[in-house]
Formats: C-alpha cells, structure tokens, sequence
C-alpha cells in the first residue's frame, strides 16, 4: 500500500512540474479553446499528464515501486489514452457531445473521436487489468475503475 501511496505522490509531483511548461508551450502554439464557462483555457493539457505519468514511472523502477513489466504495460496503455485524448483535441467537432453522445453515434455506426477515445479507453483498461489482476472478477473491478478514474481526468 505504501508503494502505490507514493507512486500517486510521484505522479501527482511531476505532473504539477509539467503542466507549466505544458501550458506555456500550448498557449505559444495557439492552442487556446474556451472552457465550459467560455474562459480561454490551453487545450490538449492531457500532454501534461502523460509527462507526468511516463516520469513518474521511470522514476519508480529503480526504487522497486514498481515491476517493470507492469510499468511498461501502464505507459503503453496511457499512451495509447494520451494519443487518443490528443486526436479528439486535434480533430474532434462538437456533433457529439458527452460519454452518452459518442456512445450513441457508435450505435448508429458513427465514428467519432470520443467514440474512438471510448473504445482505445477500454482497450488500455483491459490491457492493464488483464497485467494487474489476480481474478476474474478483480480484473473486470480494475476495468471500471481505470475506466471511471480516465474519464474523471477527462473533465
């Protein structure tokens, strides 16, 4: 338990070191959208935390926090989200909106880019579940919850 306490503290750290950097480098590059609220804010901000996340895991290797084979399998996995986060950043419209909105367009055979961040979402939860688990039922417990922890970033 110690070990995942400080691997969210690691990852939390740098994270926080890469957003300024992140930010500053977006808002150079144009890459300005308006939130929610209609404030300009630097989008595709996710750069930051898949930064923060491949750091934090080269970080963890050497102290045994741990298992390079997991680590590999979190990277890879986050950044297949990270790729994808980016290309609904990149070229996503507002046809859809929402987790349900994509879901429904998936439905109708409609592509769209949260539809295709939904899908490689799922994937790379599986992937890691699949690595992480012990049981059947731990690794459908780990697909939720990897799941729903990606889509709270998301927001």
């Amino acid at each position: 338990m110690y070990d995942v306490l400080v691997l969210i503290v690691l990852g939390y750290i740098c994270t926080i070191v890469s957003q300024s950097g992140t930010r500053q480098m977006l808002i150079e590059a144009g890459q300005v959208i308006a939130n929610f609220q209609g404030i300009k804010i630097p989008g595709s901000m996710g750069i930051a935390v898949m930064l923060g996340t491949v750091a934090a895991v080269g970080m963890a290797i050497p102290f045994d926090l741990v298992e390079p084979l997991q680590a590999l399998y979190v990277v890879f996995a986050g950044s297949l989200m990270g790729f994808a986060g980016l290309i609904d950043d990149l070229l996503g419209n507002n046809s859809s909106k929402g987790f349900k909105g994509h879901i429904k367009g998936l439905m109708k055979g409609k592509l769209t880019t949260g539809g295709l961040k939904a899908i490689i979402g799922f994937i790379s939860a599986f992937i890691v579940s699949i690595q992480v688990s012990k049981t059947f039922y731990d690794i459908i417990a780990n697909i939720f919850l990897i799941s729903l922890v990606t889509n709270l970033i998301n927001l």
